[in-house]
């Protein structure tokens, strides 16, 4: 689980937007919106994600599609769910400074004071390669086609089979930092050294040689050390050299330099890689440090990237393109890995210029010369967006004001509402007027909404919405306030305001208080039917029709129909809508839907793991999109923005990895293997290795000859299946990637031996014994025959009951683990939807306090407890625990072995305010020092996460325990994140993934000696 746990972690990261407004910009043409544009938003991961330390120094993809980063302190390969060490020598983890995939899907490995290493396959330990000195230090490798691989080395550079290593001739001394294979007819490598840039003629021929050409320094190189070699565009483009001192270009005749003189700091450029603009446009990327990025186009136009723009370090040593997907992994010095990743949200924030993170309001503004420019209002003032940073909107006598609303009328004048009335803006930015509720009768002090309205005459008519009523403004008449849809509703509140243009003029739909109408040019129209009777709180204008946002549902109105859209979640509270082309975009509490309207029952919900800074959007107008597509919002934290993007198909498509265990070593199986009946536990592990939007691969399961059908989608990786009974089976698991493709399945073979006092060949012979037996004895006793027909009879039935108890405990025994005693997976399965309806039921009938509390707990260092001491100290351990807990638990809660040193407990009928004092109970009275006769006393504590279901009242989200699980196992994974020893309550689901929804347990007082008395 707690690699499940940590394949959600990864995105929690926020990639903030990556400004490319400048003026040496690559890229799109200009648009008529001018709005942030971004190079890419990005992906974090860190050493708390499972990376073995932040100093990533190397980066390389394995045949499989699975990322290797060799770091300051050992390497790690990443499948899209964890990361797991991989073990180079019998000593401490040595600095991995180069890696490189050979064409026979081996792994070599250069390390620095540990020579060089290669891994095969699956394999979690590297093997040394000798002929390369273990103390030298292996910079730079190119393999070659038929499997060998070029090693540039502090003292040379070698050329080296899987079983050792020759020395090229005249490169002895030579520091070899970089390589670079110009294959075809007359193959040629590079070799960039600590001396300038050399050649190595003939690479794949017997005797390999130094050539004649080197340049350095006095050719035009800024410095003569060479860390970087790419030749780009493949495959006549020039040579791009990375020196110690900054990039070069050499087209074979003249060389090319860009330093201080051309605006690019002097600095080491550590690492060349491609990328693909969300232009479509490819690059060639630089890793500087320090530094961050240069993105370079073909004419050498240039532009930097920095932590400003969302880097996590100044500092970058290494990239990689994922060929597949092809996204870039960029390796920093400080701050872990970076990936970009297309269709993630990006944040501006104070770093772009913003007075405040904390946006109330953004929209779309004129500009002098027609088009139109993005603003935004914070809590310190608003500002919009030019040249490539935001600037203070207003004035600077009124630059703190607060601003809701921005409307531009055809003469340049510019009405801007704030929380003191209505600013009137002459052309040059200047105010005219101000429009309060004293000297204008506006309606509030603080007025919402401004749109506006053009008649069929051409007039100008601005419409005002706040919380107090309507207004209308036109230039011959001044401003008046409209009347509500019914007298009395004249000065509710407008939830909200929309033009709708049509072909017969623009009509102002309008929410007020619990009345929905539509202001056409000669007639008003009441259509309160279309709100069902639900609270209003958004509009939108878009896709040929209105839409309109209830606390429960979206309704599509046309003409004279009302029809609601169907999502994949009923009961939505949504908040904010926007509409472009043909999809919705509706934010909630749960974060933003993003719905494609022609078939809305694929919606996806984009939530923090998707960039989101928060869930939730600020009140007010804080959701648009602009006229490319891309969408805003506002949270407390920043303005977020997508740019929609079609993912790129996987090429190859995703390899979805399969694997079986069994036993409590975790012992592989084979496919088609038969297990024998004492170890008939059967494990599997799954993962689609495919690096892209993680967070959404969801897997769907089933083991025939147990299960009839497959499970529900969900991000389980492992499942365990204990105590299977004789027979053949088929495990079976398809995988959905981030796009929603489906992959698989993948399926694995095997069966499971009856006892031998079940085989056939046994119960025949059985049979027959039997059957001579019973001749004997009948020609025997025949005379005894009715003297004894009373007395068999009676011992047939007696024979009858004792089978029937068999089966029981047969069946009991199916649904028990065999070891502690407790009931089993199962029995859960069993027994999970009618929990789950009973208590659903109960709080529909009316007691809402009611609640299921599902609690995981998970022995902390058991795999430490069986190393030390034993497998059987380790089982008297997980005895300890389950009789510790039909110690703790009340008689009506169900206890429960889950799988390996994890247990469930359902906490039935619990009052939802007793969940802390439940789970502080549990964690006193599972922890607590475990005795053994012929052995010190041995630690035992556990950690807990738990969740409650239904997690609302209302029951409207949840139908089974699934999700419950769900949380409970993501606040178990913080706990044991945060120090262990612990429990930690899930409040909300785990793809709010917030630490304010989480709640930690404290943990009661104990005595030294054993478990705290219960609570």
């Amino acid at each position: 689980m707690a690699t499940l746990q940590t394949a959600a972690r990864r995105h929690r990261g926020i990639g903030a937007a990556l400004a490319a407004s400048v003026a040496l910009a690559l890229g799109a043409a200009s648009e008529a919106v001018e709005t942030p544009q971004v190079w890419h938003p990005l992906a974090t991961f860190d050493s708390a994600d499972g990376l073995p330390q932040n100093n990533v120094l190397a980066l390389a993809f394995d045949a499989d599609g699975r990322l290797l980063a060799g770091t300051r302190f050992g390497m790690a390969r990443y499948d899209g769910v964890g990361w797991q060490a991989i073990t180079i020598g019998a000593d401490q983890p040595p600095s991995v400074g180069a890696l490189a995939a050979g064409s026979d899907g081996h792994l070599w490995i250069g390390t620095g004071g540990s020579g060089l290493h290669r891994l095969i396959g699956r394999d979690t330990a590297a093997t040394p390669v000798s002929g390369i000195p273990p103390q030298d230090t292996v910079f730079a490798l190119q393999p070659l086609a038929d499997g060998r691989v070029y090693v540039g080395t502090r003292q040379g550079l070698h050329r080296c089979r899987i079983e050792s290593c020759e020395p090229v001739a005249d490169t002895d001394g030579l520091v070899i930092r970089s390589l670079w294979l110009d294959p075809g007819p007359d193959p040629v490598l590079w070799v960039g050294t600590e001396n300038g840039l050399r050649r190595i003629d003939d690479p794949e021929g017997p005797e390999p040689r130094l050539g004649p050409v080197r340049l350095g320094r006095a050719d035009g190189i800024p410095n003569d050390i060479i860390i970087a070699l790419r030749r780009w565009p493949l495959p006549n483009g020039p040579l791009w050299i990375g020196s110690g001192r900054g990039p070069a270009r050499y087209d074979g005749e003249r060389i090319r330099r860009w330093s201080t003189e051309s605006g690019i700091p002097t600095t080491m450029v550590m690492a060349f890689a491609t990328a693909r603009e969300a232009s479509g446009d490819e690059v060639l990327v630089a890793a500087l440090r320090p530094g961050g990025l240069l993105a370079f186009a073909e004419d050498g136009r240039w532009r930097q990237i920095g932590t400003r723009d969302g880097l996590p370090d100044a500092s970058v040593q290494s990239l990689v393109r994922d060929p597949a997907r092809g996204t870039l992994w960029i390796g920093t010095q400080g701050g872990g890995l970076a990936r970009t990743e297309p269709g993630r949200w990006v944040v501006f924030d104070e770093r772009h210029g913003l007075p405040d993170r904390n946006a109330i309001a953004l929209g779309f503004a004129a500009t002098r010369d027609g088009g139109r420019r993005m603003w935004v209002g914070t809590t310190a003032g608003a500002a919009e967006w030019r040249e490539g940073r935001f600037v203070e909107l207003l004035p600077f006598s009124h630059r703190d004001r607060r601003v809701s609303a921005v409307l531009d009328l055809a003469d340049g004048r510019r009405w801007v509402s704030t929380e003191r009335g209505i600013l009137l803006l002459r052309p040059d930015g200047a105010v005219a007027a101000e429009l309060t509720v004293d000297n204008a009768g506006l309606p509030a002090v603080w007025n919402d909404s401004l749109v506006l309205r053009v008649l069929p005459d051409g007039e100008e008519e601005i419409w005002i919405g706040s919380g107090h009523g309507l207004a209308r403004w036109r230039e011959r008449d001044g401003l008046a306030l409209v009347a509500g849809p019914e007298p009395e509703a004249a000065r509710a509140q407008v939830r909200a305001i929309a033009i709708e243009r049509t072909d017969h003029g623009d009509v102002v739909w309008v929410v007020q208080g619990d009345h929905l109408s539509a202001h056409g040019p000669d007639r008003i129209e009441r259509r309160d039917e279309c709100l069902g009777g639900e609270t209003a709180n958004d509009l939108a204008v878009g896709a040929g029709a209105v839409w309109l946002a209830t606390d429960r549902e979206i309704v599509r109105i046309e003409a004279d129909r009302c029809e609601p859209i169907a999502l994949p979640q009923p009961n939505l509270r949504i908040s904010h809508l926007a509409v472009h082309d043909a999809t919705l975009y509706a934010a909630s509490q749960r974060g933003i839907w993003v719905v494609p309207l022609d078939r809305p029952q694929q919606a996806v919900l984009h939530t923090l793991a998707d960039g989101l800074p928060a869930l939730e959007l600020t009140p007010g107008a804080t959701l648009a999109v602009d006229p490319a597509g891309r969408v805003y919002a506002g949270t407390k934290n920043g303005v977020a923005m997508l740019e929609p993007v079609v993912p790129r198909p996987r090429d190859p498509p995703p390899r979805l990895d399969l694997a079986a265990f069994t036993g409590p070593d975790d012992e592989a199986i084979e496919p088609n293997a038969e297990l024998p009946a004492r170890a008939a536990d059967a494990s599997f592990r799954f993962r689609l290795l495919d690096l892209w939007q993680e967070h959404r691969i969801r897997y769907r399961t089933r083991l025939v000859g147990l299960e009839p059908q497959p499970g529900p989608w969900s991000t389980r990786t492992e499942i365990a299946f204990p105590r299977l009974p004789p027979g053949t089976y088929r495990f079976e698991v398809e995988a959905k990637d981030g796009a929603g493709g489906i992959h698989g399945p993948a399926s694995f073979a095997f069966s499971v031996r009856a006892p031998w006092w079940q085989r056939p060949l046994a119960v025949g012979f059985a049979a027959l014994a039997l059957v001579a037996a019973g001749a004997a004895v009948g020609r025997w006793r025949a005379r005894l025959l009715e003297r004894r027909a009373a007395a068999l009879e009676a011992e047939v039935a007696a024979r009858t009951g004792e089978l029937a108890e068999a089966n029981r405990r047969l069946a009991e025994a199916a649904v028990t683990d065999p070891l502690t005693g407790l009931h089993n997976r199962r029995h859960y399965a069993e027994i999970e939807s009618a929990e789950a309806e009973r208590i659903r039921r109960r709080v529909l009938d009316g007691d809402r306090d009611l609640a299921l509390l599902v609690a995981i707990v998970d022995v902390d260092h058991f795999k430490a407890i069986n190393d030390r001491h034993g497998h059987a100290v380790g089982d008297a351990a997980l005895v300890e625990i389950a009789a510790r807990l039909r110690a703790t638990v009340r008689g009506s809660d169900l206890a429960f072995r889950w799988g390996g040193e994890e247990f469930v407990v359902l906490a039935r009928d619990l009052r939802r305010g007793e969940a802390q004092a439940t789970l502080g109970r549990l964690l006193a009275g599972l922890s607590g020092p475990l005795t053994m006769a012929t052995d010190e006393p041995v630690p035992l504590t556990v950690s807990i996460g738990a969740s409650l279901f239904p997690p609302d009242p209302d029951c409207d989200r949840e139908t089974d325990l699934e999700q419950a699980i769900r949380r409970a196992d993501a606040a178990l994974y913080r706990a044991k994140a945060t120090g262990r020893d612990r429990a930690v309550l899930a409040m909300r689901s785990p793809a709010d993934d917030a630490d304010d929804w989480y709640q930690a347990i404290p943990r009661p007082p104990r005595s030294p000696s054993g478990p705290a008395d219960a609570p």
